[in-house]
């Protein structure tokens, strides 16, 4: 083989290996780039999935719905009372947070809190506590708690032990959080 054929061949295999090697390079690239962007996808899941526990463990610890007792709060208690105050459906009043919706925007963000009393009540009450949407949004997240719903002047003491005289009812807190 005579020099300049053999300087060719050793041209072209260094053409072909650096190709091979930025295909590879473009590769890695590629594959970096997308688990990039799925891992902040993945973490502004978790960030919205915190924001909407966050959201929740604040309406469960609201004093404005919050049961008593000698002045200390019970747990995973909502007073019936409280929750009529605090949001009407009725078109000629308004609740105290419905008219104050904008103070607990930095609360609640843009949200949907309701309460329903589930058991023994037929048919259930419910109250709508926050409604809060927003015109447009992308995605809604929805959780769902246990609570207790308690009523100081009904006659019936289901809860007697716990809470003085009144009834008891479960009833579910759903949240909607909206991104």
């Amino acid at each position: 083989m005579t020099p300049s054929k053999k300087s060719q061949l050793q041209m072209m295999e260094s053409t072909v290996i650096m190709f091979v090697f930025f295909v590879f390079l473009a590769f890695g690239f590629i594959f970096f780039t997308q688990s990039f962007f799925e891992g902040v996808k993945e973490a502004q899941r978790e960030g919205s999935q915190l924001d909407h526990i966050q959201v929740a463990q604040r309406v469960l610890t609201l004093p404005e719905i919050q049961c008593t007792k000698n002045g200390e709060a019970i747990a995973n208690c909502f007073d019936v009372q409280k929750l009529g105050a605090a949001y009407t459906e009725d078109a000629s009043s308004s609740g105290v947070m419905e008219e104050n919706i904008g103070d607990y925007f930095p609360l609640f963000y843009y949200s949907t809190i309701k309460i329903e009393e589930i058991f023994p009540d037929d048919p259930p009450d419910s109250w709508m506590i926050y409604d809060n949407q927003p015109n447009e949004y992308q995605r809604s997240s929805t959780i769902g708690l246990p609570a207790i719903v308690y009523n100081a002047t009904d006659e019936d003491s289901f809860c007697e032990g716990s809470l003085g005289r009144g009834s008891c009812a479960f009833g579910w807190l759903t949240v909607t959080v909206y991104s």
